[in-house]
């Protein structure tokens, strides 16, 4: 499974490709999107149990409204919350999933961590994630191996931004990463964003020539990531000794002998633990002590927006060493 990965510069082009994805028989559970809603247009429309087609424009009608395409799906799918740093979006499908509490509606991570969670290469997730703070349309869907490449064909069907342009132009402007101490667009803001893009946004834009050098990743346009529900799995690709699984029973006592009697429960401990793991299968950190690697660890899980670093790093230690001691 791999998560393929498209922006675009407004809600009507992505739903073209909504369209498509949904009529060429891809799970509309395995298909996200994100974008700014800075003029709270969309807001009541998400908060709706009728969604209906009323004050927008015909193009985001038939996606926010469901009116054609079959996307209802997706309509009563849709959620609206704020993002530190982001400001106000509306979002559906897995990456909604990753940004709110099962049940509460409540963000209980970052839009970067999520997209880390789906296999999005760190560095990429902060660009995505300041791509939605600018007003683009976020888009994925986690496509099986045989069907990778139509997604990328359907994907790059419509005008779809090149982002690593637009991370070079925000980067020469002083952009530096995610903040989420970062000011908000307004709408007026996300107009002066786009105007600067001009027309470098083609149809059917390259996905071909240098890589990021990110997993061999594709510079451009639409890019892949091999699919990733947890930590467990490293920026290698291997699990082995770095299987959360493996050790998931162990984790679950250690949080009963020592945090059971704090104000979190295990679901919120498990993403250390998750995390942990982890970093014992990433090769950068291999044949390193905690105390050489506790600064790049800490602001990484800061960048994922887990939690407080001093609330959970003693159980992020924890299963470092146990997974680590593995293969000792």
């Amino acid at each position: 499974m791999h998560t393929v990965v498209g922006t675009y510069r407004n809600m009507s082009e992505a739903q073209k490709v909504l369209t498509d994805l949904v009529n060429a028989g891809f799970d509309r559970d395995d298909i996200s999107l994100v974008t700014s809603d800075a003029e709270g247009r969309y807001q009541n429309l998400a908060n709706r149990k009728d969604v209906v087609d009323d004050d927008v424009t015909a193009g985001e009608g038939a996606l926010i409204g469901g009116l054609e395409g079959g996307l209802i799906g997706f309509a009563l799918g849709l959620g609206a919350l704020a993002i530190p740093g982001i400001g106000p979006i509306v979002a559906f499908g897995p990456l909604l999933g990753g940004l709110i509490g099962a049940g509460t509606g409540a963000v209980t991570g970052g839009l970067t961590a999520s997209l880390i969670d789906s296999g999005v290469a760190e560095t990429d997730a902060h660009t995505y994630a300041e791509a939605v703070r600018r007003g683009y349309v976020l888009l994925s869907v986690h496509a099986p191996d045989e069907r990778v490449d139509e997604a990328k064909s359907i994907l790059n069907r419509y005008d779809v931004v090149d982002i690593d342009d637009r991370a070079d132009y925000w980067r020469s402007q002083g952009w530096k990463g995610y903040d989420a101490n970062a000011k908000p667009f307004t709408s007026k803001d996300i107009e002066t964003e786009h105007s600067s893009y001009g027309s470098k946004a083609t149809t059917g834009a390259s996905i071909t020539g240098p890589t990021s050098g990110t997993l061999g990743l594709e510079r451009g346009a639409v890019r892949t990531y091999p699919a990733s529900s947890s930590f467990g799995t490293g920026a290698s690709g291997t699990t082995g000794y770095g299987n959360y699984s493996n050790y998931a029973d162990d984790f679950r006592t250690h949080y009963q002998t020592n945090y059971a009697n704090n104000q979190y429960s295990f679901s919120n401990y498990e993403p250390a633990y998750q995390y942990g793991t982890y970093l014992a299968s990433e090769p950068r950190y291999r044949n390193r002590g905690w105390n050489d690697i506790e600064m790049d660890v800490r602001r990484d899980w800061e960048t994922r927006n887990q939690g407080a670093w001093e609330d959970f790093k003693d159980s992020i230690r924890y299963a470092w060493e146990r997974a680590k001691a593995a293969v000792r």
